[in-house]
């Protein structure tokens, strides 16, 4: 006896609700091929084939459904979750934006429209104005979600509308105190602000993330270590752990019988010969046995910093002089002219906006008496012009405690906000940091100096994406000092 359609239907949304997405998917085009005019079917369908990542077919299954019935608002939003995997931002914003309004009552389709805008402004995809437009109506038609408000503090903070940025944030947290994200983000706003006291605590949420490595030891809490062994571990970037590292003296003068660093390889040999360290191990190796641990970026929270007492006695890192000797004589040899070290690419995975394009560094090329170093390990895909004439010795870097080397050689360092700044701030060399708009919160907020780096000087883009205008003043600064 064969099944009827209903019978058909139920299973079919069995495996699509069970995630056994390959057979839903057989089970909806099969129902399809039996009936082709069932827009519910087409949309569910479009739903599966892009969670097993077959996404050409899923824009097609979603657009038939569209087809079927123009004012579908769940097979939009499928369509919208299609482009936005297919990296289309700005038509899934479109899509979602169409769904909300077919259905302006969904908190999903509102949720999901402050997302993409929010995300979009972060990669610099879309206008900022289209983003707090979207995000203020969200938070307009529906303030009792958390999220909205999240969303909309973290596109003010973009903007540098702190104020306005903070109080949504703390919103979103009173409506759910337990909101990770919200308070990461609140996090950087304070510490932005210079807000130390209260920005630390709130950076400490980072720590809640399910994702982060986990120890059975205690966490040190400051007080007198009497000897005991401390396991200190490096996070996030390598820019971070370099910041940072100046606490490592710190936690050995609270008694510290041992302190063994925990590192990224490359950043192993560099940071061997910070004052206090006894061991280094690397990711992937064993830790020796420890009495507590303490992650790095928490030593601030601890020593109770404050930004009349930030820890600001550089240089902090100790070089291995042989390879300081080789570089310099290196240097000495290409003759005279002072010698510029440059970086003009940051990490673009999680800011495009630390990179700029190696032919807006033109106007440098003017400036007199400078030789250009390239610090810029892997620049094949974004070159600099050839008029900058630039050295590039890069391939003979190996890890970081070469590229100090080279960089104590240099009589300036201009770079992007990347590790190459904090390394040559670390060292006390001249340093000339090239910041986006929406920087990193350790440069804080409208200043030119750096209480962290007492050697370094901060060029800031006045409007989003101006590297131009950056770059025109860098090249007028050199040509006068």
């Amino acid at each position: 006896m064969s099944r009827s359609n209903d019978e058909k239907i139920a299973e079919a949304i069995k495996h699509h609700a069970a995630g056994s997405f390959e057979q839903a998917a057989q089970a909806y085009a099969a129902l399809l091929r039996d009936d082709p005019r069932q827009p519910e079917i087409a949309s569910n369908l479009s739903d599966v084939l892009r969670r097993l990542g077959r996404l050409p077919e899923a824009e097609t299954s979603a657009r038939r459904a569209l087809e079927l019935r123009p004012t579908f608002a769940d097979a939009r939003h499928n369509l919208s979750l299609v482009l936005e995997a297919q990296g289309r931002v700005s038509e899934a914003v479109d899509e979602e934006t169409k769904a909300w309004r077919s259905s302006p009552q969904s908190s999903i389709f509102r949720l999901r429209v402050a997302h993409l805008h929010a995300d979009a402004a972060a990669s610099a995809d879309e206008d900022s104005d289209a983003a707090l437009h979207a995000c203020r109506a969200v938070v307009e038609a529906a303030p009792e979600l958390p999220e909205g408000w999240c969303n909309l503090g973290s596109v003010l903070h973009r903007r540098l509308m702190l104020d306005e940025a903070q109080a949504a944030t703390e919103q979103a947290i009173a409506l759910r105190p337990n909101f990770l994200q919200a308070h990461k983000n609140l996090a950087s706003i304070l510490l932005r602000r210079g807000e130390y006291a209260r920005g630390w605590i709130e950076h400490e949420w980072r720590l809640t993330d399910p994702d982060r490595t986990r120890f059975p030891q205690p966490r040190w809490d400051g007080s007198d270590l009497r000897g005991r062994t401390i396991l200190v571990h490096a996070e996030q970037g390598f820019g971070d752990a370099i910041h940072f590292a100046r606490y490592l003296p710190m936690i050995k003068q609270r008694g510290a019988g041992r302190i063994i660093l925990a590192c990224r390889a490359p950043l192993k040999s560099l940071l061997s010969r910070v004052e206090g360290v006894d061991e280094i191990v690397t990711v992937g190796e064993a830790i020796p046995p420890c009495d507590c641990h303490l992650p790095l970026m928490s030593a601030p929270l601890v020593f109770q910093t404050g930004a009349q007492t930030i820890p600001a006695r550089v240089p902090y890192l100790r070089l291995d002089e042989a390879k300081v000797r080789r570089w310099r004589d290196r240097v000495t040899s290409i003759g005279g002219g002072r010698k510029i070290g440059l970086a003009w690419t940051g990490n673009p995975k999680p800011d495009p906006n630390r990179t700029i394009p190696g032919e807006l560094l033109a106007p440098l090329a003017r400036v007199k008496d400078a030789r250009w170093i390239s610090l810029q390990v892997d620049a094949r895909r974004n070159l600099p012009p050839a008029s900058l004439e630039m050295i590039d010795w890069t391939n003979e870097l190996h890890d970081f405690d070469d590229t100090a080397a080279l960089v104590a050689s240099l009589d300036r360092v201009i770079s992007i906000e990347t590790v190459t700044a904090h390394l040559a701030g670390a060292i006390a060399r001249p340093t000339w940091t090239l910041l986006p708009h929406f920087s990193g919160w350790r440069w804080l907020h409208e200043r030119e100096d750096s209480p962290w780096y007492p050697t370094m000087r901060l060029f800031r883009q006045s409007r989003p994406r101006d590297w131009p205008a950056v770059i025109e003043r860098v090249a007028n600064e050199l040509a006068s000092v």
